[in-house]
């Protein structure tokens, strides 16, 4: 699946595609299903920070800034520069800031026009609301891949998708991302109601043979060499895929593994590796 995040590149397919008389295909992006500018002061991070790594707020991608501009200086003296940034990814400087408990700060918005509110100081003792253009974090924009941002780039063009950032069309690709995310949840799902396992079942496996340091629970022989180590199952005892616990797993050997079950196939490289590990580990069976 190929991401088109410029609109100049989906205009130049349209044309190739018309050209060669294929069907057109029309770019709809999300519509908004409610206005969101609001503060998050009481409404906690847990209900943002999406597993997608997006900030999602009411299932839609949404922008999180800061509204607090008034320790930076008199307004007069303020560039749009110094301002804080645009995140819409949990990039490092929100977890970092979740972490010191200092999130509530933010506003979250799903604002197309690149205007945001934010309290400036006026003078030295008077603050005044003000719109401005903000430019957005560059973590977030690389995680994003936004323009293809990455900082392998020259500075001059990072400088330059950063000041020309869109933030409708931003959030046009986040709906993209937040999409594609939501069907392979979908197809983990699926994958998970036909084989019994569950999601992170290549995680659990990989922890539990090596808590048993890559050893066959049955015949002993240690697995623990990198080609080697594939040669190496985890068994449920009671048959329950959905029992993870580690007093229902055995760490066992394709061969001794096959014992445990019907027409269990063991590939002939993994034959040849548990047996000479048997050997050189003086192993008798």
């Amino acid at each position: 699946m190929v991401k088109i995040d410029d609109r100049r590149i989906a205009a130049r397919l349209s044309e190739i595609r018309q050209r060669v008389g294929g069907k057109q295909a029309q770019f709809i992006p999300h519509p908004p299903k409610e206005a969101i500018d609001i503060d998050m002061e009481g409404l906690g991070v847990e209900s943002l920070f999406n597993p997608s790594g997006l900030l999602i707020r009411n299932g839609q991608p949404v922008f999180a800034y800061i509204r607090d501009h008034t320790n930076l200086g008199p307004a007069s003296n303020l560039t749009q520069r110094q301002c804080k940034k645009i995140h819409f990814r949990v990039c490092r400087t929100l977890h970092d800031m979740k972490q010191k408990g200092r999130f509530e700060r933010y506003r979250v918005t799903n604002r197309k026009d690149d205007r945001y509110y934010i309290d400036i100081r006026k003078g030295w003792h008077n603050t005044e609301e003000r719109q401005v253009k903000l430019f957005p974090c560059q973590n977030c924009l690389a995680e994003s891949e936004y323009h293809c941002f990455n900082y392998s780039m020259e500075k001059s063009i990072r400088e330059k998708i950063t000041n020309q950032f869109n933030a409708e069309e931003a959030l046009n690709l986040l709906w993209q991302q937040f999409d594609i995310f939501k069907r392979e949840m979908a197809d983990a799902r699926l994958a998970t109601l036909r084989t019994g396992y569950p999601q992170n079942w290549s995680d659990i496996s990989k922890k539990f043979r090596r808590s048993r340091n890559f050893t066959c629970e049955k015949c002993g022989v240690r697995l623990n060499q990198r080609e080697a180590q594939r040669c190496l199952d985890v068994h449920h005892k009671n048959a329950d895929k959905r029992n993870n616990r580690d007093d229902n797993l055995t760490c066992l050997c394709k061969l001794c593994h096959a014992k445990a079950h019907l027409h269990y196939h063991v590939d002939s490289n993994c034959r040849k590796i548990i047996a000479a590990a048997r050997r050189q580990q003086h192993i008798m069976l």
